[in-house]
């Protein structure tokens, strides 16, 4: 029951998990109105309401004021005061979970993905839990269309990554050869042929179509080909823009 009510909650709620430190709180205070002083020392009334630093003489930082201003003064104890009252009343706040809720709130992020997993929602709607074990079987429902999805096996991806990167880098060197490819850009376009992550496949919810569906997202982030996405992505800014629609 205290795992329902903390995801009740929504995402917009934020928790309040430790008390305020109030300890030395005004520890600083002081130096503050120190160093406040000293500043306006510096300055001068060259005409009516407009000051000048004076350049001639400077006081050393750290050191007391030679002169105290009693509109400075009055500036730093206001500040400390109000200071105080928001302190004050952050002490007089109640927490807003219980123990309970703030236990289940901490095993929902130590266990998360195991047994409910929070994720975003098609179309910005926010984002959504679910049962880890309704997550499972939408992917395995979409990954076992065989007009889709083919299965692959280990050889097979192995196999593809080889032409993938052999294709790659053929295309580059011919660019190179042709001087439409400068040594930094290729070495870009290639920075992710020995360093990568194969894309994973993964689903966010459709919460407006009835039943509710998964939308399937396959995250290519860290893949050998994400370099040449972000380039022609780069140079194709300037000609889409030209467009109302594509």
């Amino acid at each position: 029951m205290d795992t329902i009510r903390v995801l009740s909650l929504g995402t917009k709620f934020i928790p309040k998990w430790k008390k305020t430190k109030t300890t030395q709180t005004f520890k600083w205070d002081n130096d503050f109105k120190n160093k406040l002083n000293r500043q306006v020392f510096n300055f001068y009334e060259s005409k009516s309401n407009v000051f000048e630093s004076t350049n001639v003489f400077h006081v050393k930082n750290k050191s007391i004021p030679l002169v105290e201003y009693t509109a400075v003064n009055s500036f730093c104890w206001n500040v400390r005061d109000e200071i105080n009252v928001l302190f004050e009343k952050d002490l007089t706040e109640k927490q807003n979970l219980s123990n309970p809720e703030k236990k289940s709130l901490k095993t929902l992020i130590k266990n998360r993905n195991e047994v409910i997993c929070i994720n975003d929602t098609d179309k910005n709607l926010g984002a959504i839990s679910a049962d880890k074990e309704d997550v499972v079987v939408e992917c395995q429902r979409q990954l076992y269309d065989v007009r889709t999805y083919n299965k692959m096996s280990w050889e097979e991806a192995k196999s593809l990554i080889a032409k993938i990167k052999f294709d790659l880098k053929n295309i580059i060197r011919k660019h190179m050869e042709k001087g439409t490819c400068s040594y930094q850009e290729a070495k870009f376009l290639l920075s992710k042929t020995e360093s990568f992550s194969i894309p994973h496949f993964y689903i966010i919810w459709k919460i407006l179509k009835n039943p509710i569906v998964g939308r399937p997202i396959v995250a290519g982030y860290n893949w050998i080909l994400t370099p040449a996405s972000i380039f022609v992505g780069t140079l194709l800014k300037d000609f889409y823009s030209k467009f109302n629609g594509i």
